[in-house]
């Protein structure tokens, strides 16, 4: 028996951050713990040429950083605990900046910057952790596993709301193993 599902709309909305943020790592902008989506929206201008943002993952995983609407050449950085650049996106012009990333778990930021030939420009920043690791075992076999879900993200679990999983593609000698 198949059961029709509702229909759902998504609704997105791009928030600011509340205060500028620093322009150093001393002074970044605290985003805390990062799962999930996150959209923000500001602006750099002549006086403001540099926004950093910290966060932190608790799991390793996956890590996607978008930065679109962009009028003028802005460009960004991740860096680690210490301030060193892991990724740079510098495409040049009004074009959006991408970085994807694997991150163990640990302290970040980001740095968004004003490129060559910048004037002023607002943006919107798309932040994506999907932190759905973990480990299996069947006896002396360990295997590293990630939850998929049926659209090809690996966002995390909503815990409001019931999940069922289903797990293939491994198989113990002999008979399927289901954890």
């Amino acid at each position: 028996m198949l059961e029709k599902l509702e229909s759902r709309m998504l609704l997105s909305a791009w928030a600011p951050f509340g205060t500028d943020p620093g322009g150093t790592t001393a002074a970044a902008f605290d985003l805390g713990s990062l799962s999930g989506i996150r959209r923000y929206a500001d602006s750099l201008s002549g006086k403001d040429r540099a926004d950093v943002l910290s966060f932190n993952v608790a799991n390793r995983g996956n890590f996607n950083l978008a930065l679109t609407g962009l009028k003028s050449n802005i460009n960004v950085q991740l860096l680690g605990s210490s301030g060193q650049v892991l990724a740079t996106s510098d495409n040049g012009g009004k074009s959006a900046e991408r970085i994807s990333r694997f991150l163990m778990d640990g302290d970040y930021f980001i740095r968004i910057y004003a490129g060559n030939k910048f004037k002023s420009s607002a943006y919107c920043l798309q932040l994506q952790a999907d932190l759905n690791w973990g480990k299996i075992s069947n006896g002396s076999d360990q295997k590293d596993v990630s939850l998929v879900f049926a659209n090809d993200s690996s966002q995390a679990i909503n815990k409001k709301k019931e999940t069922w999983i289903f797990i293939h593609g491994w198989f113990a000698p002999g008979r399927p193993i289901a954890v």
